[in-house]
């Protein structure tokens, strides 16, 4: 694996743990759409998460992650739409999607770096 591609996986694990650190989203919807600091913190990190990825595409197409072109398409829907964000879809994927990019990062971090 190209070096830029491990320090493209750096960055995105970097943004998952402080996802997990500074984002209210465990203790459910309710809690972390009356946050509004974890919402900014989220979509920022999501935006990182995006072009990281986005990148890796265009670096190493044998890098196989999730649903890896969504991840992208959310990065952009966040920087160019951001007034139609949707707090659901984000919670969603903090909740469900993010578990599974972090165990294929955390993967293939082991594996190449």
């Amino acid at each position: 694996m190209k070096p830029e591609a491990l320090m493209l996986l750096e960055e995105v694990r970097t943004a998952i743990a402080e996802i997990e650190e500074f984002v209210d989203y465990r203790k459910g919807f309710a809690i972390y759409t009356d946050h509004r600091p974890s919402q900014i913190i989220a979509e920022r990190l999501l935006e990182v998460i995006g072009e990281s990825v986005k990148k890796m595409m265009r670096l190493d197409q044998h890098i196989i992650l999730t649903d890896s072109a969504r991840i992208a398409s959310l990065r952009n829907r966040i920087a160019h739409d951001y007034s139609n964000i949707d707090h659901a879809t984000v919670y969603v994927i903090l909740t469900r999607h993010l578990p599974t990019l972090k165990e294929e990062v955390e993967a293939l971090l082991k594996e190449h770096g």
